[in-house]
């Protein structure tokens, strides 16, 4: 996967972090937001996040934050500083409406979002119903080598 050419090539850009959205949160979400507006002026692209503190205030595009989720289709959906599905519960529904999904975390990633990001989402059904019969290590084996294929 090349994050450039997934972010290239979609329309409808959305942009999340976890809830409670520290520093990491705020500035990486709104680095995106920013190069994105600057570099693909054509793109459409929000941020959605829980309100961050005032002492963020200074940061551009700090205005432009979301602090609800639409109902609105995604061609990309892009999760930073955040690698749990329960973290991101507040803008779920627009992970769930978009086509492609990234995540870019230095965090230890969550297992459950990992295959949500590298499946098509035609395949996550069959990998929900499956993962809980899969260990952690047989999980992570299965996913590098997912990843390698592509």
């Amino acid at each position: 996967m090349n994050i450039i050419e997934e972010i290239g090539h979609a329309k409808v850009i959305g942009i999340t972090g976890h809830i409670r959205p520290d520093g990491d949160c705020v500035g990486s979400t709104l680095g995106l937001y920013n190069y994105i507006r600057k570099n693909l002026p054509e793109c459409q692209v929000t941020v959605y996040l829980e309100k961050p503190s005032d002492e963020f205030n200074y940061l551009s595009g700090i205005n432009e934050i979301k602090y609800e989720a639409e109902d609105k289709h995604f061609d990309l959906f892009v999760v930073l500083d955040c690698s749990s599905m329960d973290r991101i519960e507040p803008f779920m529904s627009c992970f769930e409406n978009a086509d492609r999904t990234i995540c870019i975390d230095h965090h230890i990633a969550i297992i459950h979002l990992l295959m949500l990001i590298l499946l098509n989402h035609s395949q996550v059904q069959h990998v929900r119903s499956s993962i809980q019969h899969l260990t952690r290590i047989k999980l992570i084996r299965m996913l590098q080598s997912a990843y390698i294929q592509e």
